[in-house]
């Protein structure tokens, strides 16, 4: 799966890896919605060289959803829009098949001006906890064993003695200044790029509601690495367009679903007993490695 939209996942050394064939996900669809009336006007006031007066001029720009719109039109408004959001809570669900096994996963991620906190929850082959509070220069982690063992490369000694509880992160402000996905602005440009990767081949779907709002999807296509996905983002219509959900299919590995809810700034409190992350605790490889992802950029 072409991972375009969800670079923060790389500060826990690829905190997914799905490989197989793809796998549908239903989507409900809503009822359809008008188109939205009135437009958005911006007001620039200038003075000439030598005069002693003011002119103004007043641009209109009519609102996402808009009858006549091109595709390219949209994407330029939105991407506009994305970039100005302080804050942004997202959850995103893959799913794929491992062999005969169906496996998703999702992650949920709140992204602000001084970090983020992500969860993970997997279901099917392997049920497991990834929870990572990244505040300011500080961070920390909560896995289960098998997680640890398998993602952290902690042994298999320290994964089950110190599966579940808090473990501090003294890497966490290089991984912090390193990770693109782990600072709102990086994020946001990241959503921009994705949207910008589609202009070319993008077209419109009718207006709907989804969530609760009414969206307009823009669809097409995005290559990385020789790799090409079916990109569908529903923006919200109206003179405030910002993305509501992604839709990321790839034939041959799976499905991604990502929802939006912008202006949300994480909440984040200090975990209690919280305790150093000990490099005894890596295994010899990992303890070795270098690097802002994978348990070497934590220590």
């Amino acid at each position: 799966m072409v991972r375009t939209l969800a670079p923060r996942r790389r500060a826990a050394a690829a905190l997914i890896t799905l490989a197989a064939a793809s796998a549908g996900l239903a989507l409900s669809a809503g009822a359809a919605a008008a188109a939205p009336t009135g437009t958005g006007t911006t007001t620039t006031t200038t003075t000439p060289a030598g005069a002693t007066g003011t002119t103004s001029t007043t641009t209109t720009t009519a609102p996402v959803g808009a009858s006549g719109q091109s595709a390219a039109t949209v994407i330029a408004t939105t991407r506009a829009d994305v970039v100005t959001e302080a804050a942004v809570e997202t959850r995103t669900v893959l799913t794929a098949h491992v062999g005969a096994t169906a496996v998703s996963a999702t992650v949920t991620t709140a992204l602000g001006t001084r970090g983020g906190d992500v969860l993970e929850q997997h279901a099917g082959a392997h049920p497991s906890l990834l929870e990572l509070r990244w505040m300011g220069t500080a961070g920390y982690l909560r896995a289960d064993a098998t997680t640890l063992q398998q993602l952290f490369g902690f042994t298999a000694a320290a994964a089950t003695s110190e599966g579940g509880r808090w473990i501090v992160l003294p890497g966490a402000g290089r991984v912090l200044a390193t990770d693109p996905g782990l600072n709102v602005k990086s994020f946001e440009s990241t959503v921009s790029k994705v949207l910008a990767s589609i202009d070319a081949s993008a077209s419109l779907t009718p207006l709907r509601r989804l969530h609760g709002e009414s969206v307009l999807g823009v669809v097409g296509t995005a290559t990385s690495k020789g790799v090409t996905s079916n990109i569908t983002v529903y923006v919200s219509s109206g003179t405030d367009p910002l993305p509501v959900e992604l839709i990321d299919r790839n034939t041959g590995l799976g499905v991604e679903v990502e929802n939006f809810t912008w202006g949300v700034q994480p909440r984040l409190t200090r975990p209690a007993g919280a305790v150093p992350l000990q490099r005894g605790w890596l295994s010899k490889k990992t303890s070795g490695a270098t690097g802002a992802s994978g348990a070497s950029g934590l220590g």
